[in-house]
C-alpha cells in the first residue's frame, strides 16, 4: 500500500469515528430515527411548534381587534342628551277622581276667544309656569294682567335657553305651563234672576257722586235674587307643551250642560280690560257709550285676528256696565293708587336725578307726597349765582289729573336771564311742604359742592 492510499483510507476512517469512540454514522441513525418518532407524534396531534405560534399570534391579533372594535363603539355611542331645564311634572290624577279628558287644542292668541265662545263662565283657580319661558301679553292688563282668559298672548323660550337645551326641550316635551279654571256655577235660569244682574261688574268700585258726576249713576236700581249656584265639580286645565309653545292643550275634568239662560253670563273679559284703556273717564256721554259699546270690539282683538271663535251677543258690554266701569275709573282711589306707583318705579330708576321723595301716604287728616327732580346742571345754578334771589311758582292747573301743584325753582344770570334749578312735586302748596323742598335743596347745594371740590 503506498503513503498516498493510506493517509486517504486514514482520513476516512477518522471521518467516521466520534471522540468518544462512537461510530458518527450509527449516532446519525438513532438521531434520525428519533426525529422521525417527533415528527410521528406531531402527526398524530395534528399541532407543530410553528402552528402554535401562529395560534398565539392570530388570537393576540383578534384580541386587539375586539379592543379596537368596542373603543370606536364607544367613541361613536350616542351621549344620552339631558337639558338642565325641567318641565313641570307630570299631572297625577286621583283614583276617586274622574280622567282628565281633552276638549280642545287652540292657538295661545286666541285662547280668550275660546272662552267667549263657551255658554258657562269659568274663573281662575291657580297656574303653574316654568322659569325658563316668557309669556308676552297683548292689550291692556287691567285688574287681570295674568289671565289666559281675557288676555291675547304668545310664548318663547327665555333668551337664557341655550339651543342645545331649547332643541333637547322641543323633541322631549313636557308641560311648561299650566292653568285651572273652576266652573262659576251659574247655570240658573232667567226665572231665577231679575233685572240688575248687568250691573255685578265694578259694583265694588262704586262711591257717593259729586258735583259734576252723570246723575244717570244715582239711579236707585230694582233689587235682585241672588242667582241658585251649582254646585257640580267643573274644571278646566289649560296646559303648554313644550314641543310646541304656540298651542295649549284644553282638558276638561267633569261633564256639565250649557247653562239654560245667558241672562246672568258675564261679558267678554277682554272687552271689560280693553275699555278702560280706551277712556279718560271724564263723563259718560251718550256718544262716549256708543263709542265703547260698538267702536272697540275689534280693536279689543288686536293680536288675535281674525277671530277663531265668533263672539256670542251676551258677552259684549251693556250700557249699564259702561257707566259703572267709567264710575270707578273715576274714582279717586284708583287717581291715587295709579300715577304714584309709576312715580315710584320712576324714582327707583332714576335715583340720580330725584331729591325730597316722600311716599304717598293718606291718612284721615293730610296727604304728604313729594318728589323734587333736579339734574347737577341745575343745582351747579344755584351754586354760581347764589347771591342772585330764588323763585318759585306753583301751579295746578292741567298739571296733572290728581292736581298735585307742580312747584318750578329758578333763579337769574348774569344777564337777567331764568335758569332753572328744581321741579317739585307735592300733595299741597303749604308752608311745611315749601320748608321740605328748600331743605332738601340746601342738601344737594352742599352735596354737589362737595363733590366738586373732591374733584378738583
Amino acid at each position: 500500500m503506498n503513503t498516498a492510499d493510506a493517509g486517504t483510507d486514514l482520513e476516512m476512517d477518522d471521518a467516521h469515528i466520534h471522540p468518544d469512540g462512537t461510530d458518527t454514522e450509527d449516532l446519525s441513525d438513532w438521531n434520525s430515527g428519533d426525529d422521525a418518532d417527533d415528527n410521528a407524534n406531531e402527526a398524530d396531534t395534528g399541532v407543530s411548534d410553528s402552528d402554535s405560534e401562529h395560534e398565539d399570534s392570530t388570537t393576540v391579533s383578534r384580541a386587539k381587534l375586539q379592543a379596537a372594535a368596542a373603543h370606536y363603539q364607544a367613541l361613536t355611542a350616542k351621549v344620552p342628551k339631558v337639558s338642565k331645564h325641567v318641565p313641570l311634572a307630570s299631572r297625577r290624577n286621583r283614583k276617586q277622581d274622574q280622567p282628565w279628558k281633552q276638549k280642545a287644542v287652540v292657538p295661545t292668541r286666541l285662547l280668550y276667544q275660546w272662552f267667549e265662545s263657551q255658554q258657562n263662565d269659568y274663573s281662575s283657580h291657580n297656574f303653574k309656569k316654568c322659569d325658563f319661558i316668557d309669556m308676552i301679553w297683548t292689550g291692556h292688563g287691567g285688574d287681570s294682567p295674568r289671565d289666559v282668559s281675557a288676555r291675547s298672548f304668545y310664548v318663547e323660550f327665555a333668551p337664557t335657553v341655550s339651543k342645545n337645551d331649547k332643541a333637547i326641550l322641543v323633541e322631549e316635551g313636557g308641560a311648561v305651563y299650566r292653568h285651572y279654571f273652576e266652573y262659576q256655577g251659574i247655570c240658573s235660569s232667567a226665572a231665577d234672576i231679575a233685572e240688575g244682574t248687568d250691573d255685578d261688574d265694578y259694583e265694588n268700585l262704586d262711591e257717593p257722586s259729586r258735583p259734576g258726576t252723570d246723575k244717570k249713576l244715582n239711579v236707585k236700581r230694582p233689587k235682585r235674587k241672588e242667582p241658585v249656584m251649582c254646585r257640580t265639580s267643573l274644571t278646566l286645565l289649560i296646559e303648554i307643551d313644550a314641543k310646541d309653545l304656540s298651542k295649549c292643550t284644553i282638558f276638561q275634568k267633569g261633564v256639565h250642560s250649557k247653562a239654560a239662560s245667558t241672562a246672568g253670563l258675564q261679558y267678554s273679559r277682554r272687552l271689560r280690560l280693553h275699555k278702560p284703556s280706551r277712556s279718560d273717564g271724564s263723563s259718560v256721554e251718550e256718544r262716549f257709550v256708543k263709542g265703547l259699546l260698538h267702536g272697540m270690539e275689534t280693536f279689543a282683538d288686536t293680536g288675535a285676528t281674525p277671530r277663531a271663535f265668533p263672539r256670542p251677543s251676551w258677552r259684549l258690554s251693556k250700557p249699564q256696565q259702561i257707566e259703572r266701569l267709567v264710575a270707578g275709573l273715576r274714582q279717586a282711589s284708583r287717581l291715587d293708587a295709579d300715577p304714584f306707583i309709576a312715580v315710584d318705579c320712576f324714582v327707583g330708576q332714576n335715583s340720580d336725578n330725584i331729591f325730597a321723595y316722600q311716599p304717598l301716604k293718606v291718612t284721615k287728616t293730610f296727604k304728604r307726597f313729594s318728589v323734587g327732580l333736579k339734574s347737577s346742571l341745575s343745582i351747579r345754578n344755584l351754586i354760581r349765582w347764589h347771591s342772585r334771589p330764588m323763585f318759585m311758582d306753583s301751579s295746578w292747573k292741567n298739571k296733572n289729573e290728581n292736581r298735585a301743584p307742580l312747584t318750578f325753582v329758578t333763579t337769574t344770570n348774569a344777564a337777567g336771564h331764568m335758569v332753572p334749578c328744581a321741579a317739585y312735586l307735592s300733595a299741597d302748596s303749604t308752608a311745611r311742604s315749601f320748608a321740605h323742598l328748600l331743605k332738601a335743596l340746601e342738601d344737594q347745594v352742599v352735596e354737589e359742592a362737595a363733590s366738586r371740590r373732591h374733584a378738583e
